[in-house]
């Protein structure tokens, strides 16, 4: 489950990855309803944003490790941009 990105589009695709670290233990309904913004639509349920995000990350720390680059790569030399 290493990845750069591994939520692009909204909270609800953590679910499958928090599932199976077992961080959250309760439904995918459960999950939505407590993190995510959800609006209704003839074709089913539409996450539009997210809420609880303290709540979140508090769930998330036990699992996720971030870094930014000025942490990592200190070594590297500066960009150049060129034309």
């Amino acid at each position: 489950a290493l990845s750069g990105t591994p939520a692009p589009n909204n909270l609800a695709e953590l679910y499958p990855l928090l599932r199976t670290f077992g961080t959250w233990r309760n439904s995918f309904d459960a999950f939505k309803a407590k993190f995510c913004d959800v609006r209704a639509t003839p074709y089913g349920d539409k996450i539009i944003g997210h809420k609880n995000i303290a709540d979140f990350r508090k769930l998330m720390a036990p699992v996720m490790l971030r870094r930014k680059k000025d942490e990592v790569m200190k070594d590297l030399p500066k960009i150049v941009w060129s034309d």
